[in-house]
């Protein structure tokens, strides 16, 4: 965690239109994680992303964010990530940009299922996956009421 020095969670919806520079991503509503703990946690979780993302037929994806991640030494990294919901379980497919990359179309893909639950504790525009939305539509989905 010494190498860097914050990171934040970016509101994200992508029916809105994806972000290509700086000032679309500045643009974003976003949440600093401040805890030392859940930076360590989330790093932690990130490492275990493996980039063999398993192909689902016709998933649910209900949520969708982007992480900002600040190097203490300059630059920054995002990682655009859709909480989806397959068969019973909840995973997360993560797109990652190389150092100061703007353009989403650039980001390797991973899939990790541990950010599910980081996530769900950690975002505050990610409702509880415990919750369903008020019509009932998608029992055992997050709300996704922006």
């Amino acid at each position: 965690m010494a190498d860097i020095s914050s990171i934040e969670i970016l509101k994200f919806d992508p029916g809105a239109g994806w972000p290509f520079s700086e000032e679309e991503y500045d643009r974003k509503a976003r949440k600093k994680i401040v805890a030392p703990e859940s930076a360590n946690e989330l790093v932690s979780i990130l490492r275990t992303s493996s980039p063999n993302v398993q192909n689902r037929n016709h998933p649910q994806t209900p949520y969708y964010g982007i992480l900002r991640i600040d190097l203490a030494k300059g630059g920054h990294y995002y990682v655009f990530y859709e909480l989806g919901y397959y068969e019973g379980n909840y995973y997360t497919t993560l797109r990652a940009n190389s150092k100061n990359e703007t353009n989403p179309n650039e980001a390797e893909q991973f899939e990790n299922k541990p950010l599910a639950d980081f996530l769900k504790r950690n975002d505050s525009w990610y409702h509880s996956a415990d919750v369903p939305v008020p019509d009932g539509r998608r029992v055992n989905s997050p709300d996704n009421v922006w």
